[in-house]
C-alpha cells in the first residue's frame, strides 16, 4: 500500500513537472496504473473482497499497460519532437481487449461477485473466468517479453546516437532509460520463469494476490522513484 501512494505522488509531480511533458505524462500514467495495481493487489491480500466488492480484478488487465507504457516513455523521451499519435494508442488495445472481455464479472452484483470470489478461492473457476484468466496471463507475458526487447532497442539506439553528440543531458537519459530497460527485463525474465505459477496461481485463504507478485512489481515501482 505504502508502494502505490509513492506511485501516485510521484506520478502527480510528473503531470506538473514543466520539462518534457510528453514523456513525463506517459511516466506518470505508468506510475499511476502500477499504483493501481498495487493497490488493489494489498486490497486481496488483506482479504478486503467482501467488505468493498466493487473493487474486486480490478487489477487483472493492468500488466497488459506496463510494457507499453514503459515503451512509449522510452519512445518519447528519446525523441523530444515526437507527438502522441493515434498509432500510440494501438500499443493500449491488448489491455482494452481484457477489460472488455472481463466486464460480464466487473457488472456483476455485488452478491454474485462475492460468490464468484469464494468459488475461485475454493478452487471452482468458471470456465469461462479460467479461460480468462489463462488467455491473459500468455498475452501478459508475451506483452512484457515483446516490449522489454522493443525498449531496449530504442535505447542502444539512442546510445548509439547520442556518440555524435555527446551531452550532459543526453548521457542522463541514457543512463536512465538503461535502467529501465534492464529492470524491464528482469521483471518480465522472473515471470518467464515462473510462467506456470502466473498461468495457473494457486488459490490461497489470503486472498488471490500473493505478496510475491506485489514485492517484483514494488521493485519496478522502487526503480521509477
Amino acid at each position: 500500500l505504502l508502494g502505490a501512494a509513492q506511485a501516485l505522488l510521484l506520478a502527480v509531480a510528473l503531470v506538473v513537472r514543466p520539462v518534457n511533458r510528453t514523456a513525463n505524462r506517459v511516466l506518470a500514467l505508468l506510475l499511476l496504473t502500477m499504483a493501481v495495481y498495487l493497490g488493489n493487489g494489498a486490497y486481496h491480500a488483506a482479504d478486503l473482497v467482501a467488505r468493498w466488492p466493487f473493487f474486486f480484478r480490478w487489477g487483472h488487465p493492468l500488466p497488459l499497460l506496463f510494457g507499453p507504457l514503459v515503451y512509449l516513455y522510452a519512445r518519447f523521451a528519446t525523441e523530444a519532437t515526437r507527438r502522441v499519435g493515434w498509432r500510440d494508442g494501438v500499443h493500449l488495445l491488448p489491455a482494452l481487449a481484457v477489460i472488455a472481455w472481463s466486464l460480464p464479472v466487473y457488472l456483476l452484483p455485488a452478491a454474485e461477485k462475492l460468490a464468484l470470489y469464494d468459488a475461485i478461492r475454493a478452487g471452482n473457476v468458471p470456465p469461462e473466468v479460467a479461460q480468462n484468466i489463462a488467455v491473459s496471463g500468455w498475452l501478459k507475458l508475451c506483452s512484457g517479453v515483446v516490449y522489454s526487447a522493443l525498449t531496449v532497442r530504442v535505447t542502444l539506439a539512442h546510445r548509439r546516437a547520442i556518440r555524435a553528440r555527446y551531452s550532459t543531458l543526453d548521457r542522463i537519459t541514457l543512463d536512465w532509460l538503461l535502467t529501465l530497460a534492464v529492470t524491464s527485463v528482469l521483471v518480465w525474465g522472473i515471470a518467464v520463469l515462473a510462467l506456470p505459477w502466473i498461468i495457473h496461481p494457486p488459490v490461497r485463504p489470503a486472498g488471490l494476490f500473493p505478496k510475491r507478485r506485489l514485492f517484483v512489481l514494488q521493485c519496478f515501482q522502487w526503480v521509477l522513484g
